[in-house]
């Protein structure tokens, strides 16, 4: 007799759940875009990450050998952190201002086995989560830069990077990006950059074929 009912609670319960994982957009800037402000943003703690969207980028620039640039290449990535749901808590949106979740982090190895069903009754349940006004550095480390100087600094470890450092941080959704523009050469080229924030850091190649 009571299947209908939990079922609807089930339902309802889901809806709540998708509805409170999103954040409004900016249409200042892109209806696909959260609203981001580095105002307030810090470096990553020593419990995040920084995962690349693609690790590894590859471009043609057929029919454009003769000019020094093709257009910029959007480099996107996320700065995630594991947390523990309990079992009481709801799934809140994204906090004004680009705040991250109130979950709580998972501690040591016993916290996340307890997260996974592995003690303390299987009550909790862990996942990652995108955290958002985390600041972020990126330069050019390795191959062929361009000498398009940054906008904002022209030292040589920032060339073709043409996203200011006002917007070097992650939005409210947790994700952050640059604009990049490779040069074109008469042989395959390939640069490296490293996004690093705090203790944390990874590298993202962009591979530029004649």
């Amino acid at each position: 007799m009571n299947r209908p009912s939990n079922l609807f609670f089930k339902s309802a319960l889901m809806i709540l759940w998708m509805q409170g994982c999103g954040a409004d957009p900016d249409y200042n800037e892109s209806p696909g875009a959260c609203p981001i402000d580095c105002s307030t943003a810090k470096i990553a703690g020593s419990g995040m990450k920084i995962t690349p969207f693609q690790k590894k980028i590859e471009i043609s620039c057929h029919a454009l050998i003769e000019q020094n640039y093709v257009g910029s290449v959007p480099i996107k990535f996320k700065v995630e952190k594991n947390s523990r749901i309990l079992p009481a808590e709801t799934i809140p949106g994204a906090q004004a201002g680009g705040a991250e979740e109130p979950m709580k982090p998972i501690a040591d190895a016993s916290d996340a086995a307890a997260a996974a069903g592995g003690g303390g009754g299987g009550a909790a349940q862990s996942r990652t989560i995108s955290v958002g006004g985390i600041s972020f550095e990126p330069m050019v480390v390795a191959g062929h830069p361009p000498v398009l100087p940054n906008p904002d600094d022209k030292r040589f470890k920032y060339n073709g990077i043409i996203t200011t450092s006002d917007m070097w941080c992650t939005d409210a959704c947790g994700v952050g990006s640059i604009d990049f523009v490779p040069m074109c050469k008469t042989a395959p080229n390939k640069t490296v950059l490293s996004l690093h924030s705090g203790q944390m850091a990874t590298t993202v190649e962009v591979m530029v074929n004649p």
